[in-house]
């Protein structure tokens, strides 16, 4: 979304020139923006209308680029040009889609074995992800033209393959699938569209056909690669008690002796303090599966949002006294609205009721950004589905769900230093936590462990065995997210008063369905 310059060009803009010629005839954007916020989402932010004038909108900012090209290469002085990377803005092209900016460095010139230096360092960067990703998105035009019921000729897409990157292989797969398409049922478009934006999924390898493409050596790093650390968690102090209760009198005895612990735990401290008590909150924990069991809804096969509620209540005991939020039932996803708003300017019909996903549950934190403005930064979602959801419906769901973790993970990619996306799917009260990881030049989704809450009694009697390796999990995603919160609130205030801006890579945007 951002453009990707060299440091020493990120606080380049167009101005008046030393020598009493008059500047660049561009937009006001140009000039009071630095080169590494040049983009055409940025450029479209500043003159607020999108809506109404997409296509004029566009063009202004090619013609805008193109002059600023063409007035450098008229400079009189013969100061040595740097090539400036922008393959990670919404357009991210120049001309010929050579993806590139010249700009004269008119105050240093350097000498010759610097410039041989700097130039190998160009060629390098070449290929990076940020560097092939662009090669991916040279297909969402056509996709597009597709959804608007246009004949689309195999022949004008470009087949060009860049190298032997992850992104190169997803290309190429996607361009050579690119002609069954629009015969694809439903559950291979949510594959397709997984793969569009460089997703390997590798929760269901055997009915994803792009896996058997990739270097073995690839999936196996990646699954190894666990971003949970339950070791790290350690209850079964707070535990043993309550399973010895539940196996010497039952549930009546479970229910009274956490009543007498709670009570224990309550004298002589401060209300607020036992609140945040590990020990407390899985004393809490309990008792709403106990209630849930007692009187819920959700022993029979009920609805997406009774199982929502259940796991929300769960976790937020988990997360009490921390700073993160939770939004429930279908909230639409800022980071979901952000790449579909971007897709849709570029290839779309831009309109004004362009939305995000809805969303289950989104987990968030608030931090502020770079104007002192408190801003709302989303870390984690998951999906719900009834039990009886049959199974294409259900990998629809979970390839929806997956898309989105990427968006997250692009929103926050250089505020948490690439780390990994948790997300959370279920079917019913069962369900599993998986990661979106930026490895290799592509984004990863690895199952990293099951989860479920007990339903009925005999979920409960099962649970009880279990509950020790449940219970970690639910406290090592807690852990994870704050301390991925913490760590981002950090970076948004570092980067308030810092006297140099730091370096920003962005994944691009990820595909969705367009508006129709």
């Amino acid at each position: 979304m951002t453009v990707n310059c060299p440091s020493e060009y990120r606080l380049y803009r167009i101005e008046e020139n030393t020598s009493g010629v008059s500047g660049t005839a561009v937009s006001s954007f140009f000039k009071r923006y630095n080169a590494v916020d040049w983009s055409f989402y940025n450029y479209c932010n500043f003159h607020r209308n999108v809506q109404s004038n997409a296509s004029k909108m566009k063009q202004c900012y090619y013609d805008d680029l193109q002059n600023i090209k063409k007035n450098m290469k008229k400079q009189k002085n013969k100061e040595v040009a740097r090539t400036v990377n922008i393959v990670n803005s919404t357009v991210g092209v120049v001309g010929e889609n050579s993806g590139n900016v010249t700009i004269n460095d008119a105050n240093n010139k350097r000498k010759a074995h610097e410039l041989e230096e700097e130039k190998d360092s160009e060629i390098e960067e070449e290929t990076n992800v940020y560097a092939v990703n662009s090669s991916l998105r040279l297909l969402y035009p056509y996709i597009y033209q597709v959804y608007r019921g246009e004949d689309v000729d195999i022949k004008d897409i470009k087949s060009k393959y860049y190298g032997n990157t992850l992104q190169d292989i997803i290309y190429k797969y996607c361009y050579e699938s690119f002609t069954e398409y629009k015969s694809m049922s439903k559950l291979q478009r949510s594959y397709y569209h997984c793969h569009l934006p460089g997703i390997i999924n590798c929760i269901h390898m055997n009915n994803n056909m792009l896996i058997n493409h990739i270097l073995k050596k690839c999936i196996d790093k990646a699954l190894s690669n666990r971003a949970l650390n339950v070791e790290e968690v350690d209850i079964r102090d707070h535990i043993a008690h309550l399973k010895n209760a539940y196996k010497v009198d039952g549930i009546e005895g479970l229910r009274l002796t956490i009543a007498k612990r709670k009570y224990e735990m309550m004298l002589g401290r401060k209300f607020q303090d036992v609140m945040v008590d590990e020990e407390y909150m899985i004393l809490e924990m309990f008792e709403i599966m106990l209630n849930e069991v007692a009187f819920g809804d959700c022993k029979n096969n009920t609805t997406e949002i009774n199982y929502l509620n259940y796991w929300k209540n769960v976790l937020a005991v988990a997360f009490r006294g921390t700073e993160i939020k939770f939004r429930i039932e279908e909230s639409t996803s800022a980071s979901t609205k952000s790449d579909r708003m971007i897709n849709e300017i570029e290839f779309g019909k831009a309109s004004i009721y362009i939305s995000g996903r809805k969303i289950d549950l989104i987990v968030e934190t608030k931090s502020v950004n770079t104007k002192n403005m408190p801003i709302t930064i989303e870390l984690s979602n998951a999906e719900f589905k009834k039990m009886d959801a049959d199974d294409d419906f259900i990998t629809i769901q979970q390839n929806k769900n997956i898309r989105t973790s990427k968006s997250i993970l692009s929103s926050i990619f250089t505020l948490n230093s690439g780390e990994p996306v948790i997300g959370l799917d279920f079917v019913g009260l069962s369900g599993y936590l998986f990661s979106a990881q930026y490895l290799e030049s592509a984004v990863f989704i690895t199952r990293e462990a099951d989860v479920y809450l007990p339903g009925d009694t005999v979920d409960f009697d099962e649970f009880m065995d279990e509950c020790e390796e449940v219970l970690a999990l639910i406290f090592g995603y807690k852990n994870y997210i704050v301390k991925q919160a913490g760590a981002i609130d950090q970076k948004c205030r570092v980067l308030l008063v810092a006297s140099t801006e730091d370096s920003r890579e962005y994944l691009p945007p990820t595909f969705y369905s367009p508006k129709r």
